[in-house]
C-alpha cells in the first residue's frame, strides 16, 4: 500500500488520521516529520476517533504514553534519545509485543526500520503554513 494525502489545516490532518483507522489499527506506525509537522495532531486525533479515553499529548518529556480504547495506543516521541541503547531503557522492544496500535515519533533517529518485522511508515512533509504531505507506506 501507498497512498498521498495533502491536508491544508490541522483539522484536515486529523480527519486523514480518522480515516485510516481501518488501516492502522493494530500496527506498529513509524511517525516521520519534522518539528511541527503534525505527528501529534494526526495520533491525537486517531486516539480520539478510535475511541480513546484519554486525550492525546506529546510524549516528548514522558518518552511514551498510553492511550486506553478498544484497541490501546502506545505513543512513542524518541526525539530526546540520543542513543539506540536508550531504547531498551525504557523498555521500547518489549512493548513492541503488545497488542496495541503503536505511533513512534521520530523513528527514523534509530534507523528501526531495520529493526521492526512490519510496520506503516508516516513521513508528513510541511509544505508551508498550514499545508501538508502525508506519504503512507506499508
Amino acid at each position: 500500500m501507498s497512498l498521498k494525502i495533502n491536508t491544508s489545516s490541522p483539522e484536515e490532518t486529523a480527519e486523514a488520521a480518522k480515516n485510516l483507522i481501518s488501516i492502522l489499527t493494530g500496527k506498529t506506525v513509524l511517525l516521520n516529520g519534522n518539528l511541527g509537522a503534525g505527528k501529534t495532531t494526526f495520533v491525537k486525533a486517531f486516539a480520539k476517533a478510535s475511541g480513546c479515553k484519554e486525550e492525546g499529548s506529546s510524549p516528548t518529556f514522558t518518552l511514551m504514553q498510553r492511550y486506553r480504547g478498544e484497541t490501546d495506543i502506545l505513543h512513542f516521541d524518541l526525539y530526546r534519545l540520543n542513543h539506540f541503547e536508550e531504547l531498551e531503557t525504557i523498555g521500547f522492544f518489549e512493548t513492541m509485543e503488545e497488542n496495541a496500535t503503536k505511533f513512534i515519533e521520530w523513528a527514523e533517529k534509530f534507523s528501526l526500520e531495520d529493526e521492526l518485522e512490519s510496520f506503516v511508515k508516516i513521513d508528513i512533509k510541511n509544505l508551508g503554513g498550514n499545508k501538508r504531505e502525508l506519504h503512507i507506506k506499508e
